[in-house]
């Protein structure tokens, strides 16, 4: 090789690198404006700037240098919605179907109440019907018929939970109103355990790989708002289920709370609590050594009891409630 062809080749190696460089940086300036883009729409939306929050996704999905994360146009789909501009909001949608890997169909018509306007339009169907054969044709061992019939009951048992709460804040608890919604909520959750008890009485107790994940959680669900007879039958089952990694450790832990509270019993990692009528705010049932129960609950995947009573507005300070303890099993004992 001459020296001219080695300088022309080392040219040109110098030049290919530098554009590498200029490549590098340059996706990394978009990264960094799509990000601030993006946290500025969420900022509007949080405000309820709905409009404006939508055009400014547009435009950070203009300046996207990769694929568009999926939660950000489910984000611009609920920006769409709310500014009542539902052509738009549906072509995200639309969007978010061809990605295979995205299969939460029921917590895009469950948990995103931003796109409610969306469910009488007769696109939605198409939408959720998209998203759910995402999921079956992801899950090989699924059995779509027990899939069906528990994202069912799993569906009717969370809509209940919702209305429930609504109701209370809206009519009280002592109200006409209240009572009446009491009794369809037992009878939908009657007809929800029948299901459950048939599927595990014939099936066994049954894990995501087969009914996936909002199935495997009504078969806990069921269980859970059932009576105690029912809960003391089905709960060496679900010790069992959990073993073999069929069902999850931390619902088997209000199972296990919820059951040792029917019997009298102290629970174990303190997810059950009451309402205190007198006081007006809730309190901790009888916890068994309360000195210990972040280990009890971090043994099972539960996070820590100061954190969870904090959504709850209670304060917790364990001195304070081991001196209570004695009064607790005594008006627990009542």
């Amino acid at each position: 090789m001459t020296a001219i062809s080695y300088k022309l080749l080392l040219i040109n190696h110098i030049i290919f690198l530098f554009g590498i460089v200029l490549t590098i940086e340059s996706f990394a300036q978009d990264n960094s404006l799509y990000k601030n883009l993006i946290e500025e729409a969420n900022k509007l939306y949080e405000s309820k700037d709905f409009i404006r929050s939508a055009y400014k996704y547009s435009e950070a999905f203009k300046v996207a240098s990769d694929i568009v994360p999926t939660q950000d146009r489910i984000l611009a789909a609920n920006s769409w919605a709310q500014a009542n501009l539902l052509d738009s909001a549906f072509n995200q949608l639309f969007i978010v179907t061809r990605d295979s890997n995205f299969t939460d169909y029921i917590w895009l018509s469950m948990h995103q109440p931003g796109l409610n306007t969306l469910h009488a339009d007769s696109r939605w169907n198409i939408i959720i019907e998209k998203i759910k054969n995402n999921f079956l044709a992801n899950g090989k061992n699924l059995n779509n018929l027990l899939v069906n019939t528990l994202d069912s009951v799993y569906i009717r048992d969370q809509s209940f939970q919702q209305q429930y709460f609504e109701t209370v804040n809206k009519y009280g608890n002592e109200s006409i109103e209240f009572k009446e919604f009491s009794n369809m909520m037992r009878q939908e959750y009657s007809e929800n355990l029948r299901i459950v008890k048939e599927i595990l009485d014939q099936h066994g107790w049954l894990g995501k790989e087969i009914v996936g994940h909002y199935g495997n959680r009504a078969l806990f669900l069921a269980i859970q708002h059932s009576d105690l007879e029912t809960q003391e039958k089905y709960l060496p089952i679900m010790r069992e289920a959990v073993n073999k990694g069929n069902a999850d450790p931390a619902n088997l832990a209000l199972l296990e709370d919820r059951v040792a509270v029917r019997q009298g019993r102290m629970q174990i990692y303190g997810t059950q609590l009451e309402y205190d009528k007198e006081k007006g705010e809730l309190f901790v049932l009888p916890l068994e050594d309360p000195d210990n129960v972040d280990k009890r609950r971090a043994g099972i995947g539960l996070e820590k009891f100061e954190d969870y009573l904090s959504k709850h507005g209670i304060r917790w300070d364990v001195e304070e409630y081991k001196n209570s303890l004695p009064g607790l099993l005594q008006k627990f004992k009542k």
